[in-house]
């Protein structure tokens, strides 16, 4: 018996690993990085495209 990590990149390619585990020719384990799954998501800055926005004076002023 052989482990072998894959990284999969196109749907496709699951679905013919997934055959060949219906087959009994592979068993296929989901396993997921430590060191992914702890890291929690952070935002230290965001980027808004202003192209195209013009500011409009009166329209501010109303507010």
């Amino acid at each position: 018996m052989m482990t072998l990590t894959v990284d999969i990149k196109k749907n496709y390619a699951l679905s013919v690993l997934e055959g060949l585990e219906k087959i009994g020719a592979i068993n296929i384990t989901e396993s997921v990085d430590a060191s992914v799954a702890k890291r929690k998501k952070t935002y230290d800055a965001i980027k808004i495209s202003l192209r195209g926005y013009r500011f409009n004076r009166e329209d501010a002023n109303e507010r």
